[in-house]
């Protein structure tokens, strides 16, 4: 299992790249905050667009469904809600496995 991991690793992960929004889907909903704090909800979605306004973009932790040609989220999903908001073309990626699915 740790083999297959590293190659898929060494295949697929880089340095990062930028891929479309439309290959990238969230595995979560993003209730959890909202749920819990509304106004905390609305502090990391300030946060995550004051750091867009500023350049930076934190890139997701994804994984890469090959039989799909899909990225699911891993870690990220508030940077994504907000790059879908903006209307972003891309937004950069590391993939941190790879799934045959």
């Amino acid at each position: 299992m740790i083999k297959k991991i590293f190659e898929n690793w060494k295949k697929y992960l880089g340095e990062g790249k930028r891929i479309p929004l439309d290959k990238i889907r969230p595995t979560e909903e993003l209730g959890y905050l909202r749920d819990r704090s509304p106004q905390e909800f609305e502090e990391v979605i300030s946060d995550i667009e004051h750091s867009f306004e500023m350049g930076e973009e934190e890139p997701l932790d994804v994984i890469y469904v090959k039989s799909k040609d899909i990225y699911k989220i891993v870690d990220g999903h508030h940077r994504f809600h907000v790059a879908s908001d903006w209307d972003l073309d891309d937004y950069p990626v590391i993939v941190i496995g790879v799934e045959d699915e």
